[in-house]
């Protein structure tokens, strides 16, 4: 693989730590282990201020001589989420953004007034997928490019990241997709390409041999028909696992 000046990174923060893969041109590429690399902080958590700001700024020294910029996929451990109902009085953005804070402290409480909420919008009258941070995570990710003069080109949570390259994948009429990050599992479940339904749950090491369940219990808890569907095992990295 080329590492020409003009390549880029994709980096994976953690609850843990940092972690980086080097890209080539248009096409995300798999890469030997010794260019794939896990940071840790040295001193503080890896989510406290400091100690991610240390574990970045460690994980670009290494990335910027053959690296210009890197997108940042953020753990669905660091992230929260929610359906926002679509409603048709809402006259401007503004207005849909302090629509979808409401919902999150509807289901997180008040701590979420102090978050970062953003909408990955969709179509007009579906659910929309509203993601938030916490804002020291990003005054953090602001202080490393000040510091380093290094280019975060995009920020995403890892469900919106895992989604988006995995849209040309999503051709039935009714799928469940599943993200797994250490014992949490992320579960949605979409009909006609629209979100329905979004719970995160925790698992132990052989959920994919309980799916079926767990999406049974999910359909019981929604109250959803979507027992047969099939499971899209998608992320964090950018590829299909398998359809269950």
């Amino acid at each position: 693989m080329s590492r020409l000046l003009g390549d880029h990174a994709r980096i994976y923060v953690g609850a843990t730590g940092v972690k980086c893969h080097y890209c080539t041109g248009k096409w995300f590429t798999c890469i030997p282990e010794h260019r794939s690399f896990f940071v840790a902080p040295q001193t503080g958590a890896a989510t406290d201020e400091g100690g991610l700001h240390r574990a970045l700024c460690a994980a670009i020294e290494v990335v910027k001589p053959t690296a210009r910029s890197a997108d940042v996929v953020i753990s669905n451990q660091l992230a929260r989420y929610c359906l926002v109902p679509w409603r048709d009085d809402l006259r401007n953005h503004e207005e849909e953004l302090a629509y979808a804070k409401d919902c999150m402290v509807e289901i997180y409480g008040e701590a979420a007034r102090e978050w970062i909420v953003r909408v990955n919008t969709d179509r007009p009258g579906a659910n929309q997928l509203a993601c938030a941070l916490d804002p020291e995570l990003l005054a953090t990710f602001n202080a490393v490019e000040d510091k380093t003069k290094f280019k975060f080109r995009s920020i995403q949570p890892s469900l919106v990241d895992a989604f988006n390259h995995s849209r040309a994948k999503i051709t039935r009429k009714s799928v469940w997709l599943a993200l797994a990050e250490g014992s949490q599992l992320c579960l949605a479940y979409m009909n006609n390409r629209r979100w329905q339904w979004l719970r995160t749950v925790r698992v132990d090491a052989q959920w994919r041999q309980s799916i079926r369940k767990l999406i049974a219990a999910e359909c019981c808890l929604a109250g959803i028909d979507g027992l047969d569907a099939p499971a899209l095992i998608i992320g964090p990295k950018p590829e299909i696992a398998h359809v269950a």
